[in-house]
């Protein structure tokens, strides 16, 4: 997504356009290789012929830090806010969004919800170092539905180098996904706003208000 930042985003469009000519004489739908939906929903959203609409979605999905999610039949998506169409809502494969955690005899707990296509294909929770992989570790956990808990013992934590980490869900051998902290729990209910959020002081706080 570099051209996200590109001064010249012009150049990048007519380079997709001269790709998508290639596919012409194609026997198949080159749109079914697209596995992940939000890729898929771009394409569309191309081929549409809605560039602006394109670029804006990958700006978004570049640059806003905080995402809204919904969750539908137990299935997860980004609400696209600047789109109010069948693009409003986009799949999500995978998503994790931490909860409660606390300290329990010098071991950490970590609550999460999660949801999506793989629930069942989780292979581990682990904390990577975010430049070596050789210095990392992974964590007991347990998944219950939607309701999943890791939890790991300082004792072992010691064990790690100094270093900024990364906690991930890996899930089909090789796929790596990140847990979600929301700062903001944004609902619309009787034509009202209604925000539960983190305050500077990480306390809890409440916005009620009503749409413009």
């Amino acid at each position: 997504m570099l051209f996200v930042n590109s001064n010249n985003k012009q150049e990048f469009i007519d380079i997709l356009e001269k790709a998508i000519q290639t596919t012409k004489d194609l026997r198949y739908d080159f749109r079914e290789e697209f596995k992940i939906p939000f890729y898929r929903s771009a394409l569309d959203l191309f081929l549409q012929g809605r560039k602006e609409d394109f670029i804006k979605l990958f700006e978004w999905f570049k640059k806003d830090k905080n995402k809204k999610y919904v969750i539908q039949d137990g299935l997860p998506y980004f609400e696209i806010p600047f789109l109010q169409d069948d693009y409003h809502l986009i799949r999500i494969p995978m998503l994790a969004i931490a909860r409660d955690s606390y300290v329990l005899n010098d071991e950490y707990y970590q609550t999460f919800e999660i949801y999506g296509d793989y629930i069942k294909n989780i292979n581990s929770i682990l904390i990577r170092d975010r430049q070596r992989f050789d210095n990392e570790i992974i964590c007991d956990f347990q998944i219950t539905g939607n309701l999943g808990k890791f939890q790991i013992k300082y004792q072992d934590l010691e064990k790690l180098k100094n270093s900024l980490f990364t906690v991930y869900i890996r899930y089909n051998d090789y796929q790596l996904m990140n847990i979600k902290r929301i700062l903001k729990n944004h609902v619309i209910y009787n034509q009202r706003q209604f925000d539960f959020y983190t305050t500077q002081s990480n306390n809890l706080g409440l916005l009620i208000k009503s749409p413009k």
